[in-house]
């Protein structure tokens, strides 16, 4: 071809939606001379809509290869964690500790009040009440559960479901707080229980956790 029937092809290409890259390819020449000889050329509708697509087929595949990569470092991470927890001994004391150190970021510190814990995270909450009733000998009437739930929750589903998950029979759920402001409601969000033990003396055991790690870490 011509250098001009090269830049007649070009402008052709370049209406029609194709990238630099894609007409220096066709047509066999630079794409700084292709470049030059569209850089007035007025995309048309078709050529918009290729472009269109083409850029969200790129999306899309972006999309995928960084959710890909997320899934390989997701799985890296539960593959440490596992080898850093493989000798993990769950003894009466580790139980105790691991409890304590929830209650010592969860759980209230006011010399004046009884055990208070409260969460929203069922899994979490589940877990501390594991590991004090497994290592601590507690006495079940002294419990007492408030909810706090939104004006979209249902209540009695939701005291169904969080006695539960804490074991603790309804019986000892206390007046529920219900949170009146208007909102959307949050998928999976059961609302939050505030777990109280009627015992100052298991909070004071819980809060010398931390002072005893330290002691054994020589901090």
């Amino acid at each position: 071809m011509t250098k001009l029937i090269l830049q007649v092809r070009a402008k052709s290409l370049r209406e029609d939606g194709n990238s630099i890259k894609q007409i220096s390819h066709e047509l066999g020449v630079s794409s700084s001379s292709v470049s030059t000889w569209v850089k007035s050329v007025k995309i048309n509708s078709n050529g918009l809509s290729r472009i269109n697509t083409r850029v969200c087929e790129a999306r899309a595949r972006a999309s995928h290869v960084l959710h890909e990569r997320k899934i390989l470092r997701v799985k890296a991470s539960s593959m440490k964690a596992a080898s850093l927890s493989k000798n993990l001994l769950l003894s009466t004391g580790m139980k105790y500790m691991l409890a304590a150190l929830i209650y010592e970021c969860e759980g209230g510190k006011s010399e004046k009040s009884s055990l208070e814990f409260t969460n929203s995270d069922p899994d979490l909450v589940r877990i501390f009440l594991r590991l004090l009733r497994e290592s601590v000998s507690l006495d079940e009437s002294k419990f007492r559960v408030v909810m706090h739930l939104h004006s979209y929750h249902d209540e009695a589903v939701e005291k169904n479901f969080w006695s539960k998950i804490i074991q603790i029979d309804k019986k000892q759920f206390l007046k529920t707080y219900q949170k009146h402001e208007s909102g959307n409601a949050k998928p999976g969000y059961r609302g939050c229980v505030q777990i109280k033990y009627f015992d100052v003396n298991i909070k004071r055991v819980l809060l010398e956790g931390k002072k005893i790690l330290a002691i054994k870490l020589g901090l």
